[in-house]
């Protein structure tokens, strides 16, 4: 007896058309999957980033600063409307993460593994305040979202057979603690904003070193053969007119000459002193004698 027959068995061409099938329906499902992973990774991550929101703004200085003030009061026996007056920001914080979680925005698990104590200890401490609110606004809605969390959070205590019960005693034993925690932050967040002065280093010097001073670059020179060895030449040869040789030798200093190459020698402009004496420059069958350089204005040579 055969299970399985691969007699006629056809995977390319007429009647294999089951095949493909099968193949299409495993791409389908595999697909499916990857896409359902993808969605909860997101979804875990995104409530992974809720839930650290919600511990930064729990943490943060102003809320501290409001527990403690909270605390103090409750310390020393203040009556439930100065608490209530003290308590307002830390009330209306669980009381809008209490609606988030009750509207299925955040997982009420993971609200209950971060901060799940601290919401049964301060709806132990504010139930005084809470009713009188209530009972002043006539309104039996006041922070009712908070109650509600507090007590699916001690239903999640019950099922995990939590030995912590919250009443008055255990809430007057944790008051010191909660106390001395707020007022460390409290320091932390002051210490922060402080601005350490160090005396300067011996080996530092204490005054700015003066600037320095930028080299002057040059223009570099060239000699004429001839007559005029000593007369200073522009550097690149070329046809100037009268006006640009003045402008020249006005920005060298008094000393400046342009050269303009033909067959027979050069014609050169040299500027020496008050006037421009266009000279033509032959080259010399007699021995060269050197003139002395004429001097500069601004020490060029």
């Amino acid at each position: 007896m055969k299970l399985i027959n691969l007699d006629e068995l056809v995977l390319i061409g007429p009647g294999s058309e089951w095949f493909w099938t099968m193949v299409s329906g495993v791409v389908l499902a595999v697909t499916f999957i990857a896409i359902y992973r993808q969605l909860r990774l997101q979804h875990d991550a995104a409530a992974i980033e809720h839930v650290g929101a919600i511990y930064r703004e729990w943490a943060d200085e102003r809320m501290t600063r409001a527990k403690l003030e909270t605390l103090a009061l409750i310390r020393d026996g203040a009556d439930a409307g100065a608490t209530l007056n003290a308590a307002v920001d830390v009330g209306d914080f669980w009381e809008g993460y209490a609606y988030l979680v009750k509207a299925g925005n955040l997982d009420r698990r993971l609200m209950y593994d971060s901060l799940g104590p601290a919401c049964r200890i301060w709806w132990g401490l504010l139930t005084p305040s809470a009713r009188l609110a209530r009972e002043q606004a006539n309104d039996e809605g006041v922070w009712v979202d908070f109650e509600w969390l507090a007590g699916v959070f001690a239903a999640f205590d019950r099922a995990a057979k939590e030995p912590a019960t919250y009443d008055a005693a255990y809430l007057a034993q944790r008051l010191p603690d909660l106390i001395e925690t707020n007022r460390t932050a409290i320091r932390r967040f002051e210490d922060l904003r402080a601005v350490i002065v160090r005396p300067g280093s011996a080996e530092s010097p204490t005054e700015p070193s003066p600037p320095r001073r930028r080299a002057t670059r040059r223009r570099p020179t060239r000699r004429l053969p001839g007559t005029f060895s000593g007369t200073r030449i522009a550097p690149r040869a070329a046809a100037f007119d009268t006006g640009r040789a003045r402008r020249i030798a006005a920005a060298d200093g008094g000393l400046a000459g342009v050269s303009r190459a033909g067959r027979d020698g050069a014609s050169m402009l040299r500027y020496q002193g008050p006037r421009l004496v266009l000279a033509r420059h032959r080259p010399s069958t007699r021995p060269q004698r050197d003139y002395p350089r004429l001097p500069s204005v601004q020490g060029g040579s």
